[in-house]
């Protein structure tokens, strides 16, 4: 998956938990496989254009087309897979757990 604009962490006061947010380019028949996060993760992926098939820590994809959004638990393997002819592209948001 490539990076459109560089992912950053920011911790306001008003909105105490780090995040990462992110554009992203997605291939076409191309998989993207993601280690789980730390415990408490969870992230949301919006598919701004094409087709992206969504699988949490090994379990049935869920397919995903332009203008579709999931929430899920990052804090589990997950992988992202193209099926299109042309590359997908999309906004993903992670949330991590506030360190005590």
């Amino acid at each position: 998956m490539q990076i459109r604009s560089s992912p950053f962490s920011a911790c306001p006061t008003e909105f105490p938990l780090p995040f990462e947010f992110a554009a992203f380019d997605l291939a076409a028949s191309h998989t993207e496989e993601t280690a789980a996060l730390p415990p408490g993760a969870v992230a949301a992926l919006h598919v701004a254009s094409g087709c992206v098939n969504v699988t949490l820590n090994g379990g049935a994809p869920q397919k995903l087309e332009a203008e579709d959004a999931l929430l899920f638990h990052a804090d589990v393997a997950h992988s992202f897979f193209n099926p299109g002819l042309l590359a997908a592209m999309g906004y993903l948001v992670i949330v991590r757990k506030a360190q005590s």
